[in-house]
């Protein structure tokens, strides 16, 4: 079977499910535990930022989550500042330029959004992105695959969501995957692909 766009996916729901690589699989899409060429086919930032956050360094992990939660955050009212401050703060924490006190503070101003941006599925989805990179600063390390995960699940709704509501229903899901597709490239850029040896002890351990 060759190597897709899915095929980390698939690794991901493997391991997720708690069960066993089949060595047949291994021989046929990472030989010699090498991960990189389904890593580099991978369109699943979903995915890519779940496997990558077990193991880069927090701060790398939350900028490229605020990159991605920033491809969505025109979705979000224009004339309100806040979500816009939420993700500036969360990236100046990555850069090491504000403290946990910073992001807590922008994080309650995240809830308060969520709660509020329910006038259109959009503007709402992008908000639960963005609120999303402030806990993924602050998250215990046990679920940081998931809060990562869902930065990038969120922002590929709310472009769907968009797409649906500017009456184009038809292409949401085209509009979604060229999205997921965006995304999986920048945090390609920014975070490394771990090893299987890598995963494997983590899933298991």
């Amino acid at each position: 079977m060759p190597v897709t766009s899915w095929t980390l996916t698939e690794l991901h729901e493997i391991l997720e499910r708690g069960e066993g690589v089949p060595e047949a699989w291994l021989v046929e899409q990472a030989p010699s535990g090498d991960l990189r060429m389904i890593w580099a086919a991978s369109q699943d930032p979903r995915v890519l930022l779940s496997f990558a956050a077990r193991f880069a360094k927090r701060p790398v992990v939350v900028s490229a989550a605020c990159k991605v939660a920033a491809t969505v955050v025109h979705l979000t009212k224009p004339d309100d500042p806040r979500p816009r401050r939420v993700l500036t703060t969360v990236e100046r924490w990555a850069r090491g330029e504000a403290s946990d006190e910073d992001v807590s503070c922008v994080k309650e101003i995240a809830d308060d959004l969520r709660r509020e941006a329910r006038e259109s599925a959009s503007s709402a989805y992008a908000v639960d992105a963005i609120a999303h990179t402030a806990g993924l600063a602050l998250e215990d390390r046990r679920f940081v695959g998931s809060a990562a995960s869902e930065v990038a699940a969120c922002a590929a709704m709310a472009v769907a969501a968009a797409a649906e509501e500017a009456g184009t229903t038809l292409d949401s899901f085209v509009e979604r995957d060229e999205h997921l597709a965006v995304c999986a490239r920048v945090i390609r850029d920014q975070l490394p692909c771990p090893s299987l040896d890598q995963l494997l002890a983590d899933f298991t351990g």
